[in-house]
This record gives C-alpha cells, structure tokens and sequence, in this order.
C-alpha cells in the first residue's frame, strides 16, 4: 500500500471543490479533511501508478481552485 498526504493552508472555498472526489475507487481512495486552516488530503493506493494518478488529479483540482480563487 502506498500513501501520500497533502496539506495545505486553504479557504472553505477549497475544500468544498476538492470535497466531492472524496472517494474509493478500485486502485486508490482519497480522503479530505478540514483541520482549522488547512485542509488535509490523503490518498492511498494499491501502486504507485495509481497514486501518481490521484495526486496528479487532485494537484490539478487544488490549482484551478486557486486561479478561481485569484481570479486567473
């Protein structure tokens, strides 16, 4: 099993695009969480291709959230 974590400082706003690809999929699930001002994601995978897939997915996720955020 591999894991990866992801933390970072963000708004409600974030974690409410990131929330519904909360999930358990066939080769990995992710899990979110809000811990005061950050949010904390956590994939877990049954091989490293699939987590460099999730964590690909979710970085893109967290990058558009930003740019709406910044307007960009």
């Amino acid at each position: 099993m591999y894991t990866a974590t992801i933390k970072c400082d963000a708004s409600k706003t974030l974690y409410d695009a990131i929330k519904p690809e909360e999930a358990a999929m066939q080769r990995f699930s992710v899990s979110v969480n809000q811990e005061g001002e950050q949010v904390q994601i956590t994939i877990k995978a049954k091989d490293s291709t699939a987590l460099k897939a999730a964590a690909t997915s979710i970085l893109r996720l967290i990058e558009a959230a930003e740019k709406v955020k910044n307007g960009r």
